[in-house]
């Protein structure tokens, strides 16, 4: 998560700016984060794809 997080960075302060200086309505942070959160998901998918096919291949 944290990788992914670095890797939007500026829009990581920008989606957190605008929460703070709003309403205090975090609806657009949170689905930032969810959106982040499942793309890490599926960077960690697709990173971890090859390690377990291997581990299944030398069993």
């Amino acid at each position: 998560m944290s990788s992914q997080i670095e890797d939007q960075c500026k829009d990581s302060y920008l989606q957190l700016e605008i929460a703070r200086r709003g309403e205090l309505d975090v609806t657009k942070w949170l689905a930032w984060f969810l959106g982040c959160l499942g793309r890490a998901i599926d960077s960690s998918d697709d990173l971890l794809a090859p390690v377990l096919n291997k581990a299944r291949i030398c069993r």
